[in-house]
């Protein structure tokens, strides 16, 4: 159970930096992509930047504090989603919005988990996108194969601008605080992703 925890608790802090569900979402994508592209099209106008460089994160989730540090490029904050699920018409998601809200943002999102459930994700951004903001989530998942993700989780993450990746961080890179974790490049993970989905 320990390490069931661990698990979600590292996939739940990717989560809100990159879909960890993408390659399987892309395999299943829906015939009405028409929609889909709509609400990609919609999220990406209105999604701000994030400044480039390195990003320190704190996410406090099921009662435990988790760190992690992510070099963002251009190209790196295409890929990493401010929040869980990528706004992609390949994702099957019924709703993926991103809106204007007093003091920053605020975002819904309703998608398919990969396991033959649905997650849906509400919440807050405030802040800004160039020094530090602020993530307050609940994120409800329903009807997944796997007993142990379906329920109600919420989340608290700040994110700080930190300066210019250091040496030896290239953009993509993530260094979360969990022993052994290593340095996984988020951009490489997505490369492969897409490649698997096309196989």
């Amino acid at each position: 159970m320990r390490r069931s925890t661990r698990t979600l608790i590292l996939c739940g802090s990717v989560l809100f930096l990159w879909s960890c569900q993408r390659a399987e979402e892309k395999a299943a994508a829906p015939a009405a992509a028409d929609a889909g592209q709509a609400a990609a099209t919609q999220a990406a106008a209105d999604r701000p930047a994030r400044k480039a460089g390195l990003w320190e994160h704190s996410m406090q989730t099921l009662g435990v504090t988790q760190t992690s540090r992510l070099c963002i490029d251009a190209e790196t904050d295409k890929n990493v989603a401010l929040w869980g699920q990528q706004a992609s018409a390949e994702s099957g998601c019924e709703e993926n919005s991103f809106t204007p809200a007093p003091g920053g943002y605020s975002f819904v999102s309703v998608c398919p988990d990969g396991q033959g459930g649905k997650v849906t994700s509400r919440g807050t951004i405030t802040g800004d996108f160039a020094s530090a903001y602020k993530m307050e989530a609940t994120t409800t998942t329903t009807g997944s194969s796997i007993p142990q993700a379906n329920g109600e989780m919420k989340m608290v993450m700040t994110a700080a601008w930190k300066g210019p990746c250091p040496e030896g961080m290239k953009p993509g890179d993530i260094q979360v605080s969990i022993p052994g974790a290593g340095t996984v490049n988020l951009n490489d993970v997505a490369k492969m992703a897409e490649g698997a989905a096309a196989q």
